[in-house]
C-alpha cells in the first residue's frame, strides 16, 4: 500500500522521466509535489511546538505542587521528647505538612514547654507558626503570648523564634518583648532572649519600664528608662 510520501515519489518520479525524455535533464519540481510537501513540513512544525508546550505545561505543574501542602491535617499535635519525658509540645487547630521543605506550617498554634522532670513550665499561643521538623526548632509570630509558672510572669509580642538545641527563645528588633510579672513589674524592650535551663532573660537593645521589688528585696519601685 502506498502511503501520502511514497505517492508524492511515485508521482515525482514518473513525472521526472516524463520531463526527462521531453526536455533532457533540466527541469524543475512539480509545483503540486513543493505545495504537498510544505504543508507536511508545517504541519509537523506545528506538532512539535504543541510538543513544547505540554512540557511547559508540566514544569508549571510541578512548580505549583511544590508550592502546596503534601497534606493538611487539624487537630495537630507534636511533642520533643528527651529521655522519655517531654520537652516542647506543639498543638495546633491546622496543619499544612511540606515535606521537600521539611516544615510544617501552623495556625491557631498551643505550645508547651517543660522542664528536667517532665513538668509544664511554660505555655502560650501564637496566631501562626513554622515548625522545621528536621531541626525541631519553630518560629511564632502574630498575637503572641506565654506564661512562665518558674518566673510568674506572662510574655508578650509579635515573634519568637524557638531554637530547640540551645533551648533559647529569641525575639526580634522590630517586635519589642513586654514582660509582665505577677508582683506589678513591667518591662519593655527589643532584643529580647531567653533561655530554659538558666531563666535568664537578656535585652540587647533599649528597655524602659518599672520595677517592683520582691519582699526580699528592697522595698519599693524602680523606673527604668
Amino acid at each position: 500500500m502506498l502511503t501520502s510520501t511514497s505517492i508524492d515519489d511515485w508521482l515525482y518520479t514518473a513525472h521526472r522521466q516524463e520531463l526527462a525524455a521531453v526536455y533532457g535533464h533540466r527541469f524543475t519540481l512539480p509545483i503540486c509535489v513543493v505545495i504537498r510537501r510544505c504543508a507536511l513540513m508545517l504541519i509537523g512544525l506545528v506538532f512539535f511546538v504543541g510538543c513544547s508546550l505540554d512540557y511547559s505545561a508540566i514544569y508549571v505543574t510541578e512548580s505549583m505542587s511544590e508550592a502546596l501542602p503534601d497534606s493538611i491535617l487539624y487537630e495537630f499535635t507534636h511533642t520533643s521528647v528527651k529521655n522519655g519525658l517531654p520537652v516542647f509540645r506543639l498543638s495546633a487547630a491546622e496543619a499544612y505538612i511540606y515535606n521537600k521543605k521539611e516544615e510544617t506550617r501552623l495556625v491557631g498554634v498551643l505550645f508547651q514547654e517543660f522542664d528536667d522532670n517532665g513538668n509544664m513550665s511554660t505555655e502560650g499561643q501564637a496566631d501562626e507558626a513554622v515548625f522545621f521538623t528536621k531541626t525541631e526548632n519553630a518560629e511564632f509570630w502574630g498575637d503572641l503570648s506565654f506564661y512562665s509558672i518558674a518566673e510568674e510572669s506572662n510574655f508578650s509580642t509579635a515573634y519568637l523564634y524557638w531554637n530547640n538545641q540551645e533551648k533559647k527563645l529569641t525575639g526580634r528588633e522590630d517586635a519589642p518583648v513586654l514582660i509582665h510579672k505577677d508582683s506589678g513589674t513591667e518591662i519593655l524592650g527589643i532584643g529580647f532572649e531567653t533561655e530554659a535551663r538558666t531563666r535568664i532573660v537578656t535585652f540587647s537593645g533599649k528597655v524602659s519600664g518599672k520595677y517592683v521589688f520582691e519582699e526580699e528585696e528592697a522595698p519599693g519601685e524602680q523606673f527604668v528608662e
